[in-house]
């Protein structure tokens, strides 16, 4: 057996172990310093608790002294009338780490392509200064730090291959990034609305693309978080000018919540971002079907008013994908929805009609 191999048998036996074992054992030894963390923070959710990013938020934040998940998204919608998503994640305790980078590529709404793989931490390198991944000795997330201080604007380059699907894309922002952090959690949107252009291949075909991306970031992911938030849904609201990112988390009641249950920040391409107040926020599922063996929500109803924003739209399920049940998220759909309705901000209205989109259902249970 060689060291490669060994490695690898020993992290997956910790991973056994610990989803057998630690969720009780967690919980119980670290539930004192979440309430006394959670005491000491202002219970209120305040817009102050979103701020402005630097490169270093978007990096890796290192390995924890818990077993964690950090994973950095991407996903773009073409004009040709393909869409893509590359995901890298990392598993991540006391110096162990795991990657798992995937890409699925879409045709219309329907999944045409989809690679993953696990390496060893032998295999990959990941940056704790500024947003880079290199696997095998390759680049396969970049960040342009020359064009972030010449201009202001953040630059990824993706290139990655996994069998015979792979992208090589430029994801450049047009709206300014965010981040919002807890005691335990964390989340950067780093590119609320950008431009993507480059290349899509799969099946062997290399196709040119162009369209409209985002990219964001999380981590400090762990068993404790689903004692605090069984669920979540998350999509954006994208216009020609206007970019609403949403999400509405749902609370368990075993541990204190510190994300806030809804959030919402609505960004221009004038460099400016407006943080919604989660009270002003009005979030519903409307339809059901039976999928998967459960009930899953498909028709959707987010308004908001805010001073100068105001959002109206319905979110009506095209299509839907269930990824497969991996550690911590073990329920997760993609949804390609059509959106109608109205997004707003001071004198810019813009009007959605069936306009695709993406969002995700994440259940922990």
């Amino acid at each position: 057996m060689n060291k490669k191999t060994r490695w690898f048998n020993l992290l997956l036996v910790f991973w056994i172990v610990f989803i057998l074992l630690v969720p009780s054992f967690s919980a119980s030894i670290r539930l004192k310093n979440v309430y006394s963390t959670f005491i000491k923070r202002t219970q209120k959710f305040e817009s102050e608790d979103i701020g402005e990013i630097i490169p270093k938020d978007d990096a890796f934040h290192g390995t924890t002294s818990f077993p964690s998940i950090e994973w950095w998204y991407f996903d773009s919608i073409f004009i040709q009338n393909y869409s893509a998503h590359i995901g890298f994640k990392i598993i991540t305790y006391q110096g162990l780490n795991l990657l798992k980078p995937s890409i699925n590529i879409y045709h219309g709404t329907t999944l045409v392509a989809n690679e993953t793989k696990i390496f060893t931490p032998f295999d990959f390198t990941v940056s704790e200064d500024q947003p880079y991944i290199e696997i095998e000795s390759n680049p396969v997330l970049i960040f342009n730090q020359t064009v972030y201080e010449n201009t202001g604007k953040w630059e990824y380059h993706i290139c990655y291959e996994i069998g015979n699907v792979g992208v090589d894309l430029l994801f450049l922002s047009e709206t300014k990034g965010w981040i919002y952090e807890t005691p335990y959690e964390g989340w950067t949107v780093a590119i609320p609305q950008g431009v993507v252009t480059g290349t899509i291949s799969y099946d062997n075909q290399n196709l040119n693309v162009t369209g409209r991306g985002y990219h964001d970031h999380n981590w400090n992911f762990s068993l404790q978080t689903p004692a605090r938030g069984w669920s979540w849904f998350w999509g954006k609201i994208t216009g020609d000018t206007l970019n609403l990112a949403w999400a509405e988390i749902k609370d368990t009641g075993i541990l204190p919540q510190t994300f806030s249950d809804n959030l919402g920040v609505l960004n221009t391409q004038q460099d400016e971002f407006v943080v919604i107040d989660p009270e002003n926020i009005h979030f519903s599922a409307e339809s059901y079907v039976f999928k998967d063996n459960r009930f899953i929500p498909t028709e959707f109803h987010l308004r908001l008013h805010q001073d100068d924003v105001s959002v109206d739209v319905t979110l009506s399920s095209v299509d839907l994908h269930r990824s497969d049940p991996s550690i911590i998220t073990l329920h997760y759909w993609r949804y390609f929805v059509s959106v109608t309705g109205i997004i707003s901000y001071k004198d810019t209205t813009e009007y959605l009609d069936e306009k695709i989109q993406i969002m995700e259902y994440m259940r922990f249970v």
